[in-house]
């Protein structure tokens, strides 16, 4: 739910729609790609301030410094950009799998009902 509430992505859909179409391996593996990115832009930005401030600290420089922080922050704001990427695929495709699941639905039950008539 937090993280449903972070980012401006509609879920309409259900992860249950993953085990009709028989593919929980690329379910497991899309959401361990989302949660890696997730941990590297929290660590990558935990790193930002645990080194500028050890940069800082014992004075090896300004360039250095700036080097640190524009490092960091770029694998910070890579790896947030990649995240939200992930997610926002993810849910497109399952919403697509549930689509056309609920699709194949209303058919097979459209040809039960005409042919029971």
């Amino acid at each position: 739910m937090h993280i449903k509430e972070k980012y401006p992505i509609e879920a309409e859909t259900s992860i249950i729609v993953w085990e009709h179409f028989k593919q929980d391996a690329f379910a497991t593996f899309t959401l361990s790609r989302i949660r890696l990115m997730r941990s590297t832009a929290l660590n990558s930005f935990a790193m930002l301030i645990v080194c500028t401030y050890a940069v800082i600290k014992y004075h090896c420089g300004w360039k250095i410094t700036m080097l640190t922080v524009v490092g960091f922050l770029t694998m910070a704001i890579a790896s947030d950009l990649a995240h939200f990427n992930l997610l926002n695929n993810y849910y497109k495709k399952t919403m697509k799998l549930e689509n056309s699941y609920l699709n194949k639905g209303d058919v097979k039950s459209s040809e039960k009902a005409s042919s029971q008539s």
